[in-house]
């Protein structure tokens, strides 16, 4: 895995560190056939891609989340984790609270609804009212140059099967886009596919809309962004959450170039996968710590498909 690698973002040590793992690897399929790409009868389907983010489609397993807009040269996949909010782990109750439920209860039976109300908010309620704000953590962007006279463009999500399809054809080829978040494998994959050889090429990076964020190339293979959440709501709790990213590739059949900032594919065969695992640090003894889930080796509970050796 990427974490092994020793350099200086592998020796953080800050409490609170989050890190969300990307990879893309190049499969082959287990079996030759092509795939089917006939609507279910469950299946919510556009013949055009999402300009809002309430039109793109979402995908997610409860912890690991995503709404993938389905433009063509310029795919847009937004990613959520669910431990990633605004302020820090803290502790909401008011303090000597219990002493004071007697009296907010009588008023309340006697019909003094304001009164009760006015003394569980001065004695009673949490201390800060409000609880904080969720955040998004990252966006992964894939360029596909020369596809911007795609046709016959289909995106569609599975309902039965909770699988986000991308469909079009440029020239001869046909390339094909599937999404989903796996719960029992607790994973983030995306496959990219073309019925020709050689036809993928794409470059791929990491954006997020937190401002103190940073990138890097940790090898020939693995590009991390890093970054941390600086936004204050209302409670005015200091934020202290920090996240990382990495994607990284595995490529056969063509070539892979990294610079410090994004990974570009060109001339790739068959299909090629990406998937995310995560590590979650303990954060002033509120969170358990968490190991990646992802291993080089992930196979996606029902797809088939088989890692093609290094």
């Amino acid at each position: 895995m990427a974490a092994s690698h020793s350099n200086k973002w592998n020796g953080h040590r800050d409490r609170g560190w989050l890190l969300c793992v990307l990879w893309v690897c190049a499969l082959r399929l287990a079996s030759a056939a092509e795939p089917d790409h006939s609507l279910s009868p469950l299946a919510l389907w556009y013949d055009e891609p999402a300009e809002r983010w309430v039109e793109a489609l979402p995908v997610g397993n409860g912890r690991l989340g995503a709404m993938v807009f389905g433009r063509v040269t310029q795919e847009r996949i937004q990613i959520n984790e669910d431990t990633l909010w605004t302020g820090q782990p803290q502790d909401y109750q008011h303090a000597g609270a219990k002493a004071w439920l007697p009296e907010i209860r009588r008023l309340l039976f006697a019909g003094e609804q304001r009164e009760a109300e006015q003394l569980a908010m001065q004695h009673f309620m949490s201390s800060p009212l409000r609880q904080e704000a969720y955040q998004p953590f990252a966006d992964l962007i894939l360029t596909f140059p020369g596809h911007d006279t795609a046709q016959a463009y289909r995106r569609s999500l599975d309902l039965d099967r909770a699988i986000v399809t991308v469909v079009y054809r440029v020239d001869e080829t046909t390339y094909t886009r599937e999404l989903l978040s796996s719960f029992p494998d607790d994973v983030l994959v995306l496959r990219l596919g073309a019925d020709r050889p050689g036809k993928i090429n794409f470059k791929a990076t990491l954006t997020s809309p937190h401002t103190q964020t940073t990138m890097a190339r940790l090898s020939n293979q693995t590009l991390a962004l890093r970054g941390r959440v600086t936004h204050q709501t209302r409670t005015e709790t200091q934020s202290r959450l920090t996240f990382a990213a990495h994607l990284r590739v595995h490529a056969v059949g063509g070539q892979v170039t990294l610079s410090n900032t994004a990974i570009s594919v060109t001339g790739a065969d068959g299909r090629l996968d990406l998937g995310g695992g995560h590590q979650l640090q303990e954060l002033s003894g509120h969170h358990r710590r968490r190991k990646p889930t992802l291993r080089r080796n992930t196979k996606v509970s029902g797809w088939g498909l088989v890692p093609r050796p290094p």
